[in-house]
């Protein structure tokens, strides 16, 4: 039989023709390579992979089981090589992420922040502009702030309406339809950036008035500082809105929009929306969708005309 640190490195070959990046992986697996070495192990146990997962005793129980979790899915793999291995339980260690309660924009405060006359921008007149139509399009369209500061000037199709988002997350690439609003405002910023940038350094089509691509720490500063200028946060919490949050605030307003439209199997359409938002899965979906009044005022009536039909 080969030995453990040869089916590692065949393993992770084998997943990164599959398209799969695992950075972190790498690093993980191989250590547990040396960790077996270390221990003379020949075979993978749930023992040892548990203690291996759970070394570093001021890791976060969502870290222990993450490294598990690599260990587990080699261990499936290394199974059919090695009938000795055993493989964890996969609820061994669960993952337990901390999920921050999303802060939902009101339309009243979408205005705001994306008006420039609000103030809150320290940066030149061209870089408001650029802010502004940053912050509409996570609004409208729910991109990740990463896909939407990657974009090329060729992804956005004006003339059909459609945004190109290439390679993002689990590299996956998708189309998203805009609304003829949205594209009437791109258009103009369009018309701006050739004005003010006769020559960018970068084809992106958000870029800062020296042409370069908006840096994503940046864009986070700004949107805090922004917030704090319009009485959305405060200066020195921790816990301020986020603009992860108009992310969260564009699934829950579509979920609403289906409620009054009185959309019949609201099922049937989550996955529609979990393909806008670049998901591979409802799961991930169902992280952005959180309770609001209006929200659940829809549900609680839908649920009493569902009981009122079931009796008669």
């Amino acid at each position: 039989m080969k030995p453990l640190r040869q089916g590692i490195n065949e393993y992770l070959e084998y997943r990164w023709r599959l398209g799969f990046k695992l950075q972190d992986a790498k690093y993980r697996l191989l250590g547990f390579a040396s960790f077996m070495e270390q221990n003379q192990a020949k075979h993978v146990t749930t023992e040892l992979a548990l203690a291996f997962a759970t070394m570093n005793t001021e890791a976060t129980p969502a870290t222990w089981a993450t490294r598990l979790g690599t260990i587990r899915r080699f261990a499936i793999y290394w199974s059919a090589i090695d009938p000795k291995t055993e493989i964890p339980h996969k609820n061994l260690l669960p993952i337990t992420y901390p999920r921050r309660t999303p802060y939902i924009y009101s339309d009243a405060e979408i205005i705001k922040l994306l008006n420039p006359e609000c103030g809150g921008f320290s940066c030149n007149q061209f870089d408001q502009h650029v802010y502004c139509v940053l912050f509409g399009l996570l609004t409208v369209t729910g991109m990740r702030v990463a896909e939407a500061l990657n974009l090329e000037c060729t992804d956005v199709d004006l003339q059909h309406g459609i945004i190109t988002v290439r390679q993002s997350k689990f590299r996956k690439s998708r189309h998203i339809p805009i609304h003829k609003s949205t594209v009437e405002v791109l258009r103009k910023f369009s018309i701006y950036r050739e004005q003010h940038l006769s020559h960018p350094v970068i084809s992106r089509f958000l870029v800062n008035h020296k042409g370069n691509a908006l840096n994503i720490w940046t864009v986070d500063w700004v949107f805090r500082k922004r917030l704090i200028q319009i009485g959305i946060a405060k200066p020195k919490e921790h816990c301020n809105p986020r603009v992860v949050d108009l992310r969260h605030r564009f699934a829950v307003m579509t979920l609403l929009q289906w409620y009054k439209q009185n959309v019949v199997s609201i099922d049937t359409h989550i996955p529609l929306l979990s393909t806008y938002l670049g998901h591979v899965c409802p799961t991930g979906t169902y992280w952005y969708l959180t309770a609001t009044p209006e929200l659940l005022k829809f549900i609680v009536s839908r649920c009493e005309k569902y009981k009122k039909e079931s009796k008669s």
